[in-house]
């Protein structure tokens, strides 16, 4: 393959993955935001936070790839009213859905948890698209539970997986299948634990 037909290549591979990626890029211009009045009581919410496949050791296992979340997990429980909520938040091509699914006990009127995750990792040589953070922030009010996710938009570590570590007590990396793999994150140094699973395509 000739110079030519090589760049005409990559510029075809990066604007077919800006197309797969924009749609969370574009959020950023707007919150997302819900209230939740009433909740169905916490039954085995672990099983959707559970490990699943093959672990991998480093993010370096999987230069030259980038990965796009789909899906994103939390599990938060509150030490002091032994409260526990669980929340999805889903990303489709122009929106992203968050839902609280289920809480049990009493999470405090006035409390809040505030997360920063990475939505977009690229592991790319060229590093084109870059990475992009969001916040993911939930807040119990007298009317309900409120969440809202905005993107990050504070300087952003140069070294994902360095931040990841750092932040979490727990830190581990599994492949679901050939094009999807997990984050599983563990913050228990906090008098309000979360337990945090980001779903990723490979691109």
């Amino acid at each position: 393959m000739d110079n030519n037909m090589m760049r005409t290549a990559v510029f075809i591979f990066t604007f077919c993955l800006a197309l797969f990626i924009l749609p969370i890029n574009a959020l950023a211009v707007r919150p997302i935001e819900i209230m939740t009045k009433d909740t169905k009581p916490c039954e085995n919410i672990d099983s959707h936070i559970e490990a699943q496949g093959r672990v991998i050791s480093n993010l370096a296992d999987l230069q030259g790839r980038t990965l796009v979340a789909g899906r994103v997990f939390q599990v938060v429980d509150d030490s002091d009213s032994k409260a526990r909520v669980y929340l999805e938040t889903r990303l489709h091509p122009n929106s992203q859905e968050v839902r609280v699914m289920c809480s049990s006990g009493f999470f405090s009127i006035g409390k809040r948890v505030h997360v920063s995750l990475p939505l977009i990792i690229d592991l790319t040589a060229r590093r084109t698209l870059g990475d992009t953070f969001w916040n993911f922030h939930l807040f119990r009010n007298s009317q309900g539970f409120f969440a809202m996710n905005t993107k990050a938009l504070a300087i952003l570590p140069s070294d994902v997986l360095i931040f990841l570590k750092a932040e979490y007590s727990e830190f581990q990396i599994r492949e679901v299948s050939e094009s999807k793999i997990r984050i599983h994150l563990v913050d228990s140094r906090k008098r309000i634990k979360q337990a945090i699973v980001i779903e990723y395509d490979l691109i």
